[in-house]
């Protein structure tokens, strides 16, 4: 438990570094994440009203700021653990 506990950690401490404009796109999320979030899992969140807080469209694209997506890893991974 505290190993996985541990590599979100480190994972979403490391997130920033991973994207100096400060958001990372639907189609990125799975790679950004180390695989913890699939991009159509997130889709159906959002149309559910229960995905990551900041959605915005950049153009055609789907982005989600960094501090949200944290948040949303935290609170429903790290609980979970």
């Amino acid at each position: 438990m505290d190993e996985k506990k541990d590599t979100i950690d480190h994972l979403i401490s490391h997130m920033y570094e991973q994207a100096p404009t400060g958001f990372v796109s639907r189609k990125q999320i799975h790679e950004f994440t180390g695989g913890l979030l699939k991009k159509q899992h997130l889709a159906n969140l959002d149309s559910q009203k229960k995905g990551i807080s900041g959605r915005m469209m950049a153009g055609t694209i789907v982005v989600y700021p960094i501090s949200e997506v944290e948040r949303f890893l935290r609170n429903h991974y790290l609980k979970a653990i």
